[in-house]
């Protein structure tokens, strides 16, 4: 059930996130806000169905869940795509943005900046397994070409393949660990700067969400650079200026914090 979920995130979100980008030039201010506000709600929706499952274990509950959802999904295909977009609903079968260039990152498999620590063991912990995703797709590509055509064939479709269980992987990390951040935080109401890590948490989810637009859109280079990229600001930028502050404040304020 819980793979069920995540590979539904995965599809969710990747199409919604290909539609904002397309309509975003289409329609008015207004109509794109309107029509991406409700993409919003229905991610948000199926991320809070993950955490309840994740939570109760539920699989009756979870099943309804999915079915709400769906319904909701197809409410919005046809009040919103159909109707409302127009022409603008068919001109997603046959869009096609175009690729953007990438450059060969600084690190290398066997070469990555030391992982910063919290001095939280179960953070520390997940931060890990987090790294580990990291030198999983630099062993997979160094994603040193723009686009997968400069690739054999036979490599492209490994890569492919690969990068969905690379991507899936990443989600579900980040929705479970940012669950647990953000029940620590509920514990901490004294804490400072926790309104700065939690706009952080939503940048980092904005940046996974095109990343898997960047999948469906079939330019696997891209989508890898883009996850590396992701995956380091992640492990340094955002643990220095976030995660290690907060744990040092829980730290001196509850010694005893686990």
């Amino acid at each position: 059930m819980r793979e069920h979920f995540h590979r539904s995130m995965f599809a969710v979100v990747g199409h919604f996130s290909r539609e904002d980008r397309i309509t975003r030039q289409l329609l008015s201010n207004e109509a794109f806000q309107r029509h991406a506000e409700q993409h919003g709600d229905i991610s948000s929706a199926l991320q809070q169905a993950i955490i309840d499952f994740s939570q109760s274990q539920d699989v009756k509950a979870a099943q309804a869940s999915i079915c709400t959802i769906a319904d909701r999904i197809e409410t919005h295909h046809r009040t919103q795509d159909v109707v409302f977009m127009g022409p603008v609903a068919r001109s997603l079968q046959t869009a096609s943005p175009a690729l953007q260039p990438c450059a060969s990152p600084t690190f290398v498999p066997g070469n990555l900046p030391a992982l910063p620590l919290t001095g939280n063991a179960q953070i520390d912990e997940e931060h890990a397994r987090l790294h580990e995703i990291l030198h999983r797709t630099l062993s997979l590509c160094h994603v040193s070409y723009p686009e997968c055509t400069q690739c054999a064939p036979d490599t492209r479709r490994h890569c492919t393949d690969a990068a969905i269980d690379l991507i899936t992987d990443a989600l579900k990390f980040m929705v479970e660990h940012f669950r647990h951040e953000e029940t620590l935080f509920k514990h901490q109401p004294q804490i400072t700067g926790v309104q700065a890590h939690l706009d952080n948490h939503a940048e980092l989810s904005r940046r996974m969400s095109q990343l898997i637009g960047d999948y469906e859109d079939n330019n696997t280079a891209l989508c890898l650079f883009r996850l590396v990229e992701t995956l380091h600001v992640w492990l340094h930028k955002h643990i220095l200026e976030h995660d290690q502050p907060f744990i040092n404040q829980m730290t001196v304020q509850s010694p005893s914090a686990p």
